[in-house]
Order: C-alpha cells, then sequence, then structure tokens
C-alpha cells in the first residue's frame, strides 16, 4: 500500500496534481504527476481533451525527472469514453509503443532536464521535443 501526502500524512512519495509543465531538475524521490487529460477528472458533455503534443511533453517531462505519470481520462455515466478521448488514448497508446523502450523500466537521465534523457541498463535515451532549441545545444561527455 502506498500513501499520498493529500492524506495528511506524509506519504510515501510526493504528488503533483494539473496539468502544468513540470520544470527544473531531476527530482531525487519518488514522486507522480497526477493529471487528466480532459478539463476535470470525470466525464462532461463537449469535453475537452488535451492536444497530443502537450500529452507527450507531459510524459517526457515527467519521466525524465524520475516521476510516474498518472493519466486520467473520465468515462461518462455508463462507463464509456468519448470518441474524443478513445482517439487521443489510441493515439498516444501507438507512440508508447514506437518509443515506449525510452519510458517503459527507465530512470531519470544522466543529464538533468535541459535534453530531457531516460535510462535503462547500458542505454542512455535523448527525448528531443524541440528540435530547434536544441541545434544550438551541445551534449556534456
Amino acid at each position: 500500500m502506498l500513501i499520498n501526502p493529500r492524506s495528511g500524512w506524509e506519504g510515501d512519495f510526493q504528488c503533483d496534481e494539473g496539468t502544468h509543465k513540470i520544470t527544473g531538475n531531476i527530482i531525487n524521490m519518488p514522486w507522480e504527476k497526477s493529471m487528466s487529460i480532459t478539463s476535470g477528472w470525470s466525464w462532461m458533455n463537449d469535453d475537452y481533451v488535451m492536444d497530443f503534443d502537450e500529452i507527450i511533453s507531459m510524459i517526457v517531462d515527467v519521466v525524465c525527472r524520475g516521476g510516474n505519470l498518472l493519466m486520467n481520462v473520465g468515462p461518462d455515466k455508463n462507463g464509456k469514453l468519448s470518441p474524443a478521448v478513445m482517439d487521443m488514448v489510441k493515439k498516444v497508446g501507438d507512440w508508447l509503443r514506437t518509443n515506449g523502450e525510452s519510458i517503459y523500466n527507465t530512470r531519470a537521465g544522466f543529464f538533468e532536464p535541459v535534453y530531457g534523457s531516460t535510462h535503462n541498463n547500458d542505454y542512455v535515451y535523448l527525448h528531443i521535443l524541440d528540435t530547434n532549441r536544441f541545434r544550438t545545444l551541445t551534449l556534456p561527455d
């Protein structure tokens, strides 16, 4: 059993809720980002769905800082997801099928998240989401 600090106790890990961006260095303690890809934690008619690039950026920003992402989708009263939510979940799933090796079972990278990196055993994965900004940067040895 894990307890987060929202219980009023210290908890076993830290959490950050909402869709605001994660910035800063690698966080050297267990932590989780909890968010919904819609405007709230439950279903609403004609609800907003986050943009694909925003979701991928959030996944990368969290994992590259050593966190876990809990990404909520809210079903309707019958337990069904809207077509817009289903399409986005499938799109993110396709991205993870292609790039999941750099996300799943990895640790925060050796580079602070200027670039966004993760590692697993002998592999370092570099996440470059802003190619224009990266053109002027040099990787350390």
